[in-house]
């Protein structure tokens, strides 16, 4: 979305996409992803907001699979279980996909001024007294 609040150029669009197959895989989300992206995309507008929803999720193991399904499951974990072995062993980001963007820090970073603290699910944020 653009800034809701300029009335005369605020531009809002969502699309949704039902998977064949219930997957995990971050390479067939973000293939999707960026499949619906592109289709309500609109060049030379400024962006304040874009997010995305994942529902109807179901427990890992009961996935009813698709009889027409191509996609090779099992490779697609290894990959990601591989990624993730680096990754702890090497440092957050140290092997990414290239759809996050290839530069060591980002250019742009998320508006968080107003996060209320999580003193009830962090144990790091919580308030200490002297």
């Amino acid at each position: 979305m653009t800034n809701r609040f300029s009335p005369q150029s605020y531009y809002y669009n969502s699309k949704t996409a039902v998977l064949p197959t219930a997957s995990n895989s971050t390479p067939e989300l973000i293939k999707q992803g960026k499949g619906l992206l592109k289709q309500i995309f609109q060049s030379g507008k400024y962006y304040t907001k874009a997010g995305i929803v994942f529902s109807s999720q179901i427990r890992d193991g009961q996935v009813q699979l698709d009889l027409f399904d191509t996609t090779d499951r099992s490779r697609s974990d290894d990959l990601m279980l591989a990624m993730d072995k680096i990754n702890a062993r090497m440092g957050s980001h140290a092997v990414r996909y290239a759809a996050i963007g290839l530069s060591g820090h980002q250019s742009w970073k998320g508006s968080c001024n107003h996060r209320s603290p999580a003193y009830t699910t962090e144990w790091n944020q919580l308030l200490n007294v002297h």
